[in-house]
C-alpha cells in the first residue's frame, strides 16, 4: 500500500505539471492566434494605399493623441500598428522634403528635424528620453531620503521583496 500512495503521489504531481505547461503554453498559443487575427487576418482591416484624407485624420489624431495608437486605430479604420508605420512614414518625408529644400537654398544650412516637438507640442515618447536633473538643488532631508531608497533599492536585488509588517 505504501508504494502504491507514492506511485499515485507521483502521479498527481506529474499530471499538475503537465495541465500546468498545457495551458500556460494554450494560452500563449492563443493570445498570438487572437493577435493575428485582429492584426493580420481580420477581413475588416483595410491593407489598401492610404488615402489623403486618411493621412490628414491621422496627423490630427496623432498630434490629439499622442502614443495612444489603440484608440486612434479605429477611428482611422486601420490597426494599430498600421498607424504608427504610416506616421513614422509622414514624418520621414516630411524630414526629406524639407531637407530638399533646404539644400537647394543653402547646401550647409541646418535643419530642424521634422521629429523635434515645437512649443507646445506633447512628447509622444518621453520613455525614451534621458532622465534630467532637477534644476533646483535639494533640501538635506531630501538628499537623505533618495540615498536610503537608493540603498534599499541596492539590498533587495536577489532578493524576494515584501511588504514589511
Amino acid at each position: 500500500m505504501l508504494a502504491s500512495n507514492y506511485q499515485l503521489s507521483l502521479l498527481r504531481s506529474s499530471f499538475c505539471i503537465v495541465s500546468f505547461i498545457f495551458t500556460s503554453t494554450y494560452a500563449q498559443v492563443s493570445l498570438f492566434f487572437q493577435a493575428r487575427w485582429y492584426e493580420w487576418l481580420d477581413p475588416g482591416i483595410k491593407k489598401t494605399e492610404w488615402s489623403r484624407t486618411e493621412d490628414e485624420k491621422l496627423l490630427h489624431l496623432a498630434k490629439l493623441m499622442p502614443t495612444q495608437w489603440r484608440t486612434i486605430a479605429p477611428i482611422v479604420g486601420r490597426t494599430a500598428a498600421q498607424c504608427l508605420e504610416r506616421y513614422e512614414h509622414l514624418l520621414d518625408e516630411v524630414y526629406k522634403n524639407a531637407q530638399k529644400k533646404a539644400e537647394q537654398i543653402d547646401g550647409n544650412e541646418d535643419l530642424n528635424d521634422a521629429r523635434k516637438l515645437r512649443p507646445g507640442e506633447i512628447d509622444p515618447t518621453p520613455e525614451t528620453k534621458p532622465a534630467r536633473p532637477d534644476p533646483i538643488d535639494m533640501d538635506e532631508d531630501e538628499l537623505e531620503m533618495l540615498s536610503e531608497a537608493r540603498a534599499r533599492l541596492a539590498n533587495t536585488q536577489g532578493k524576494k521583496v515584501g511588504i514589511p509588517i
